[in-house]
């Protein structure tokens, strides 16, 4: 025999393992940036209150308060300064009401996973 007969099982199952783990972390990385995009906080253009400034629609004095980093509030009326979230993100009450997944984001995981572990093993034949 020519050599060690485990050396090919033990490239293998380290493309395997390494493979899965780039496909994991690569995973993780994309939800982190399309989580950072949804709650990228942009104020109106036109009104750009500061903190304890008069309400730009009640007139209330001093009555802007920051609740949470970046959100601009007023305690009189509740006026808050705009936020973009990205094209095809859910609105508050689509939040409120979420059950799971839905079908297509399900079977782009699941073909994504598959692809990926055709491409780490090789295809079968």
């Amino acid at each position: 025999m020519n050599g060690d007969p485990f050396a090919v099982a033990a490239d293998k199952a380290r493309r395997i393992y390494f493979g899965l783990r780039d496909y994991f972390t690569g995973m993780v990385e994309d939800e982190k940036r399309e989580y950072e995009a949804a709650h990228n906080i942009q104020l109106e253009v036109d009104v750009v209150p500061a903190p304890y400034d008069d309400c730009p629609t009640c007139g209330a004095p001093r009555a802007i308060r920051e609740p949470a980093a970046g959100v601009l509030r007023c305690s009189a009326c509740g006026w808050q300064s705009r936020v973009n979230n990205p094209r095809g993100s859910p609105n508050r009450l689509q939040l409120d009401t979420w059950q799971s997944f839905d079908a297509e984001h399900k079977r782009k995981f699941a073909q994504g996973f598959v692809q990926a572990l055709a491409r780490i093993t090789g295809r079968r034949k």
